[in-house]
């Protein structure tokens, strides 16, 4: 087993249904822009669309694909100052390998470490 510098182990996508879910995720531009910026910081919806430059109705259809994929979460809730809810999302993974052995393709990721804050 590989450790990384975070000391945690690489986690193997066992199943194939998941593995093709994030590797086709990762073949969209704008999913795979989406996840790169939920790596290190939980941002809003809007604060991701702003930064990756996707437009509004694509851009939440992507999310809420990303959510219903299970590949970000539900980080943080808070309210703006006009006591609106805000929702932060983050990415499952934050780091990932993909590897192909005898004509299989294994993924292994590294769980984020923002995860812990909204498991608990």
């Amino acid at each position: 087993m590989k450790i990384s510098k975070n000391k945690q182990a690489w986690i193997t996508i066992g199943s194939k249904t998941r593995t093709r879910t994030i590797l086709y995720a990762l073949a969209d531009d704008d999913k795979r822009s989406i996840l790169m910026r939920l790596v290190n910081n939980p941002k809003s919806v809007s604060e991701v669309l702003r930064s990756c430059h996707i437009p509004k109705t694509s851009g939440y259809r992507k999310i809420n694909s990303l959510i219903k994929e299970g590949l970000i979460i539900k980080n943080d809730s808070h309210h703006n100052d006009g006591n609106k809810g805000i929702t932060a999302y983050v990415s499952v993974f934050s780091d990932l390998k993909i590897n192909f052995i005898k004509k299989e393709i294994i993924v292994k990721i590294h769980p984020n470490r923002n995860l812990k804050k909204s498991l608990n």
